[in-house]
């Protein structure tokens, strides 16, 4: 479940439904621990991060494996599909690479983020914020009526 993006605001609040992911596979490979916090969150994913993936890379944690969760599972699963189901309840399979921008690195991923999502400033929630069909699919997790 694309738990920022989706699932933790008012399913009217989407200015387009039909193209918000609400849910996908995803595949941890950074696996917590018993006494980690991030226990439970093997059913949810970050969609920002999701955008970002950078695959060339084994994540050191669960910060960086949520980067590769939902192109790892496309990549070894789904012939590089994202099997999504959307906000206003159609499916559909969208190769991972168009909504998503490969990085080198998981420094990179980060900084993808940003100018994907943030705008030119760099400035989360300011007039320049991406509208694309990036933010679209996944949300803008700063932005409540997004």
């Amino acid at each position: 479940m694309n738990w920022y993006g989706y699932a933790n605001r008012s399913q009217t609040s989407f200015p387009s439904p039909a193209e918000r992911i609400g849910w996908t596979y995803g595949e941890d490979q950074f696996l917590p621990t018993s006494g980690d916090s991030n226990l439970l969150t093997q059913h949810v994913f970050d969609g920002e991060r999701c955008s970002c993936p950078s695959l060339a890379n084994t994540p050191n944690s669960k910060g960086e494996d949520w980067y590769n969760q939902c192109a790892r599972a496309a990549v070894k699963y789904h012939g590089d599909g994202l099997i999504s189901a959307y906000s206003d309840g159609h499916a559909k399979k969208v190769p991972y690479k168009k909504l998503s921008v490969s990085q080198p690195t998981f420094a990179a991923s980060n900084a993808c983020e940003y100018t994907n999502f943030a705008g030119p400033d760099h400035q989360f929630g300011t007039s320049d914020d991406v509208d694309n069909e990036l933010t679209r699919a996944w949300g803008r997790w700063f932005d409540a009526s997004y």
